[in-house]
């Protein structure tokens, strides 16, 4: 690791967890229930792609 920036997320809403994950993403979850996937490299590390994933309890 070279410890350069590639890129940044920011959110809106508070944060409980951080996941990083084999591949190269981050996982974040929030308080809403929610899963966000963070892609750094995606197109060639300068377009982020965010993924949200709404969690429900049975």
């Amino acid at each position: 690791m070279t410890g350069d920036e590639i890129s940044r997320f920011a959110s809106y809403d508070h944060l409980n967890v951080a996941a990083w994950m084999k591949n190269g993403n981050v996982a974040f979850g929030d308080t809403k229930e929610s899963i966000i996937v963070f892609e750094p490299l995606a197109s060639g590390g300068s377009d982020i792609s965010l993924t949200n994933i709404s969690l429900t309890r049975p």
